[in-house]
């Protein structure tokens, strides 16, 4: 069977995340806030222990940055 679609299997986006960009951000900053474990807060928002992990894994060093660059700026301002 032929794919009717030129652009082929490789040219394709990859599958889209399910859940908005801030609800991913504010479970790995709860996460990283170190008050609760991934499997707490995995059943604090209902998703899955393996969600928290990847999303974490992705997302950690960006939210640390802009954690960073926030601290930096209220600093300079007081």
């Amino acid at each position: 069977m032929q794919n009717s679609n030129n652009q082929g299997r490789k040219g394709r986006l990859g599958p889209q995340f399910q859940y908005e960009q801030s609800f991913m951000d504010k479970v790995v900053a709860d996460y990283m806030a170190g008050d609760q474990s991934m499997s707490q807060v995995a059943a604090r928002y209902r998703i899955t222990k393996t969600q928290v992990a990847y999303w974490y894994s992705l997302f950690s060093s960006e939210l640390r940055q802009t954690t960073l660059e926030k601290t930096i700026i209220s600093t300079a301002m007081t």
